[in-house]
């Protein structure tokens, strides 16, 4: 049999002879190599140059157990049979793969986690094609920690997060860190299981875990957000309802007065809102912050609120001698009057109580020197005494407001007194001597009077004529009306308290160096509004109000200064903060000038304070038999 290239060969040149005349000799060329190449491949094998055939060969690849988990120095031994070569079988990791391992002869040392693609190839040689390349899929699984101790978590307060809980300690069979698996769930009151996330430092190679631990959640110290800030009284006797406001308050929780003004009270239920009645302490007349607390039983008390008790007629407890500078301060409670001279030195007037223990405002005279005092014991008097007291006597001489159902303030300048009834609408005048007392008929409630010189500033509170407060000035001692103006910003005490009924505070001062008197008028518990007026009336002026200045805390007093450290006359205004439930007497400064207003330019002394008088000395804030240190409070600064 002829070979089949002898074959090939001889059909070439047939084609050649036969058809060399229509073919090119380079296409015959061509179709004959093709045709022998195509031949060549079914046969399955070819000739060499030393005419030896090349067979193929194919590797078997036996899986490795999949999945597997991740330990350190892991090692998975390999095995695959190759093609009748005898080379040998060889495997590398592919670069596809998301683990990381080498490999060393049948053995892979995992590295890392993930799925690890392992490639087995096989060389061929003159008898044998290289195999096929064969591939094998590990999975190797992150290991699980184990935890050999749980970590402890730090106690928190109802109403908060986990993530106010710190978590310590806690160990497991790698590094790593616990956390909450939820930070921002808020567990219930008492001991409560939550889940905590190990995760571990290698979290390629390791899985989190999660585990319960317990948490303390106790009540949280019941916080007062707020509640009523104060209350007025004219008469000094007063029984309100209150309201507070509270956060973290349980059924049982204990409501406690830090003044002693009531007996405890027991919450019966987890409430929000706190109602109950107050009243104020017996015997107390001098303005006093009331505290109340909250505390769960056995825990500790949260914040103070203060409810401030305050009465419209002790605003006027401190007096300032224009003559020697000593303070005189009356503690209505006790009907005791104390001194504070200009050295420092304190004392106190009379041993015992002055004609009954209702008294209400001072005045100093700024000619003769002398004191005078009102007292509604029985009926409405005034008394006097000179600066350096009576040895014991209660006053020099007295003055029975004959005619008159009360009195709510007292004003002295230029050897007179004025004082007014708002029950009787009168207002009465008469020397510092006690003599001269006379009485005249003044509308709508006289509340508080001023003085300036010789003339008298009488505020009226309701109805002045208008159906609004009113300020009227007066010639002292005539009595004579020499003007007046409607305070059309201002409501009456009528319409506040309809809405506010413990509420509403009038205040009336005036200046000697400049024609100004300013008002007061509080009428919530977050708000209030100072009134500047011009009180010239000289060659027909008419009084006007020139400026309305809104106090946006709670006003309670003012206080005028036109001397000493001042370049100019201001006007303090005593005010408690609206929405901090504390009770200190802050102070701002009002430019009677300009109307602008400087809030928190400093403070008094901690308690609510009725005594409020500025001189060249400064500003005194007293209560009771307390009187401070002055406070010098430089005008250049507002």
């Amino acid at each position: 049999m002829r070979s089949f290239a002898t074959f090939v060969s001889s059909t070439a040149r047939g084609l050649y002879l036969r058809y060399a005349s229509t073919f090119k000799i380079a296409t015959i060329a061509v179709v004959i190599a093709t045709f022998a190449i195509f031949l060549s491949g079914c046969n399955g094998s070819s000739t060499g140059g030393g005419g030896q055939t090349q067979s193929t060969q194919t590797i078997t690849f036996t899986q490795p157990t999949s999945p597997v988990v991740y330990a350190p120095e892991l090692t998975i031994a390999l095995s695959a049979t190759g093609g009748g070569s005898g080379n040998p079988v060889v495997f590398t990791v592919d670069s596809t793969s998301t683990g990381k391992g080498t490999v060393s002869g049948n053995t892979l040392t995992v590295a890392n986690a993930g799925k690890i693609i392992v490639d087995a190839n096989q060389a061929g040689n003159s008898n044998y094609y290289a195999a096929d390349q064969v591939q094998a899929t590990i999975v190797v699984n992150p290991a699980t920690p184990t935890i050999s101790a749980l970590p402890v978590a730090t106690a928190i307060v109802s109403g908060q997060a986990l993530s106010a809980s710190t978590l310590s300690g806690g160990t497991a069979s790698v590094s790593g860190t616990f956390a909450w698996t939820t930070s921002t769930t808020v567990p219930p009151i008492g001991t409560d299981s939550e889940s905590v996330t190990f995760t571990p430092t290698d979290t390629i190679d390791y899985a989190t875990v999660t585990a319960e631990v317990s948490v303390v959640v106790n009540p949280a110290t019941p916080q007062i957000t707020g509640g009523t800030r104060y209350s007025v009284s004219d008469t000094y006797s007063l029984t309100v309802p209150e309201t507070l406001t509270c956060e973290g308050c349980q059924a049982g929780d204990i409501l406690h007065d830090a003044n002693g003004i009531f007996g405890d009270l027991t919450l019966p239920s987890a409430e929000t809102t706190l109602n109950f009645t107050n009243a104020w302490e017996e015997g107390n007349f001098q303005p006093a912050c009331d505290g109340s607390e909250i505390q769960h039983p056995g825990g500790s008390y949260g914040n103070i609120w203060n409810d401030c008790f305050l009465g419209s007629a002790s605003q006027s407890t401190l007096a300032i001698s224009a003559t020697t500078g000593t303070l005189f301060q009356i503690e209505q409670g006790s009907g005791q009057v104390y001194t504070l001279t200009t050295n420092g030195t304190a004392g106190t007037i009379f041993s015992g109580i002055i004609r009954g223990n209702s008294l209400g405002n001072i005045a100093i005279d700024d000619v003769s020197g002398n004191v005078a005092y009102l007292s509604e014991d029985n009926s409405p008097e005034v008394g006097v005494f000179k600066e350096s007291g009576n040895n014991g006597n209660f006053a020099s001489c007295y003055v029975k407001l004959t005619g008159m159902s009360s009195a709510s303030s007292i004003a002295a300048k230029g050897g007179y007194m004025v004082f007014t009834d708002p029950v009787g609408n009168l207002f009465g005048i008469a020397k510092t001597d006690c003599t001269g007392f006379v009485t005249f008929p003044i509308a709508g409630q006289p509340w508080a009077a001023a003085m300036s010189g010789s003339d008298a500033y009488i505020l009226s509170r309701d109805d002045g004529g208008n159906g609004v407060p009113r300020i009227t000035k007066i010639s002292v001692p005539s009595g004579t009306t020499e003007g007046f103006v409607d305070l059309v910003d201002m409501p009456t005490v009528t319409s506040c308290r309809a809405v506010t009924p413990y509420g509403c505070i009038h205040q009336v001062t005036a200046f000697n160096t400049a024609s100004v008197a300013n008002v007061l008028f509080m009428s919530d518990t977050t708000d209030g509004t100072v009134l500047t007026i011009s009180t010239n009336t000289s060659n027909g002026a008419k009084m006007a109000v020139t400026y309305t200045t809104p106090i946006t805390d709670i006003p309670v007093i003012i206080a005028p200064q036109e001397s000493g450290n001042v370049t100019s006359p201001v006007l303090w205004i005593g005010y408690l903060s609206a929405d901090s439930g504390d009770n200190v007497m802050n102070v701002g400064a009002l430019d009677p000038s300009t109307g602008s207003y400087t809030s928190a330019v400093g403070a008094c002394q901690a308690g609510l304070v009725g005594g409020f008088a500025a001189s060249s000395n400064g500003l005194q804030c007293a209560q009771g038999g307390t009187i401070g240190s002055p406070l010098v409070l430089p005008y250049s600064t507002y």
